[in-house]
């Protein structure tokens, strides 16, 4: 059996060699072979036999020794987590030195820390668990922040600053270059916990940081700071979570310029089934801003992939855009509310709405037209017509008696409708209030929208 000292001693030569795939397994919870069985029968070191490391490394050694204990003799998974915890705060402390070789360790460290946070979650569920990477964090109960989860929280938190702010001259050798990593790990817990402004705080400084960032490695580029082909998993993870935050700030473009490049990431995926997976993710909040902001819609072999999808957005949500149809718009909202509501979908939902609008008004105002025979008029639509047309888009198939029904949309709300989408554009010309009518330009009253079917 391979004694402390030597065990000691390989840690020095790891650190000393700068290897970070030797020390990476000299103190991982879970080494090669039968190492971790054998390196808990050791006595906890003593200040003497730690003294041949260099001092910040001393503590890692001597925390590692005990999470050993911890897991292969006592067999406690609170006391590992703590154990453990107590390791990968030691290492970021001694990581501080070091270059970016370090970088290895130190996430397998975090890494190892969340899954037994899990395993802690799962032999004692008064907790739930840390989703994977990419995942349904919002769809967990959030707001509920245990002192454990809080205590992974910090030292992920940690880790991720010690990346930042290194200001380590040589590109190649900066801690930056993996931090994507603690981004993406550090964000997710955020929303875990509910705490969104914390994760805003988080995309904020790294906005305003004027330290070079990886470039994201969808292209190979010979000048800036690479990011590690290692490292798309979680800068997947670090941009679908970004573009959630922007998406509760309703910038809706920044949202679809991160998912696009989750998108482009995902391609590289060696993991098949995984990339599928992540892909419908991705695409359930890129589809509907993509419609949103450029007025695209995806391929037939796209919704053939994601029948799901296909089921959620072309058979109902824009076919009703496309339609006009106000009553199977609200159905579909109300459907998918839950959905859209943890997927941080409804408020742009809610913006393809307007859409529903301009839909139905072009054909109440074309067919106006063709049932108005002076051309020096047929421009001029009462919107009393409009408010028919609505009354019986939103209420379709049930029985409408307009002679002592109340309208649902009321002049006053249809005027609103009609002021926002000639505002924005969607349609040219104005409403006259005191005549009650819509007054439309005669060469494009309503300038091209590309919503195809």
């Amino acid at each position: 059996m391979a004694s402390l000292q030597q065990y000691i001693i390989d840690v020095k030569s790891a650190i000393s060699n700068e290897d970070s795939i030797k020390l990476k397994d000299l103190i991982s919870i879970r080494p090669q072979g039968e190492e971790g069985i054998k390196r808990s029968q050791f006595d906890i070191p003593s200040s003497a036999d730690v003294s041949v490391l260099p001092e910040r490394f001393q503590s890692v050694v001597t925390s590692y020794i005990q999470l050993l204990k911890s897991v292969y003799i006592q067999s406690d998974i609170k006391a590992a987590f703590k154990d453990l915890n107590t390791l990968t705060t030691n290492l970021i402390r001694a990581a501080e030195s070091q270059t970016n070789w370090i970088n290895l360790p130190l996430i397998n460290a975090c890494k190892e820390l969340i899954s037994v946070y899990q395993v802690q979650q799962k032999n004692f569920p008064d907790e739930e668990p840390v989703n994977d990477i990419v995942v349904d964090a919002a769809a967990t109960e959030t707001g509920k922040a245990s002192p454990t989860l809080e205590l992974l929280v910090t030292t992920i938190n940690k880790a991720f600053k010690l990346s930042l702010t290194d200001k380590t001259l040589e590109l190649e050798h900066q801690k930056r270059r993996d931090i994507y990593f603690f981004l993406g790990c550090l964000l997710q817990l955020y929303f875990k916990m509910g705490k969104l402004e914390l994760a805003k705080s988080v995309q904020k400084a790294i906005k305003g940081t004027r330290l070079s960032l990886p470039n994201f490695s969808t292209k190979k580029r010979k000048k800036g700071l690479a990011s590690p082909i290692s490292t798309r998993w979680y800068e997947v993870s670090y941009l679908y979570y970004s573009a959630l935050l922007y998406l509760d700030d309703m910038d809706f473009v920044q949202a679809e310029e991160r998912l696009s490049t989750a998108f482009a990431l995902i391609s590289y995926y060696s993991d098949k089934e995984a990339a599928s997976k992540h892909t419908e993710r991705i695409l359930l909040i890129l589809i509907p801003l993509k419609l949103h902001n450029s007025r695209l819609t995806p391929s037939q072999e796209l919704w053939d992939q994601f029948p799901t999808l296909r089921e959620i957005y072309r058979d109902n949500l824009f076919k009703a855009v496309y339609n006009g149809n106000l009553q199977q718009f609200d159905e579909c909202c109300n459907r998918y509310r839950m959905l859209f509501l943890k997927k941080y979908l409804f408020l742009l939902i809610e913006q393809l709405r307007p859409l529903c609008y301009l839909k139905l008004t072009r054909k109440v105002c074309l067919i106006y037209k063709e049932l108005n025979k002076d051309p020096k008029t047929d421009h001029i639509v009462p919107l009393s017509a409009i408010q028919v047309a609505f009354e019986m888009s939103g209420f379709y198939g049930e029985t409408i008696d307009f002679s002592e029904r109340s309208f649902y949309y009321t002049l006053d709300a249809l005027e609103c409708i009609l002021a926002n989408l000639i505002v924005t554009g969607r349609i040219k010309g104005y409403i006259s209030h005191s005549n009650k009518c819509i007054v439309l330009s005669r060469a494009t009253p309503f300038p091209p929208q590309v919503i195809k079917p």
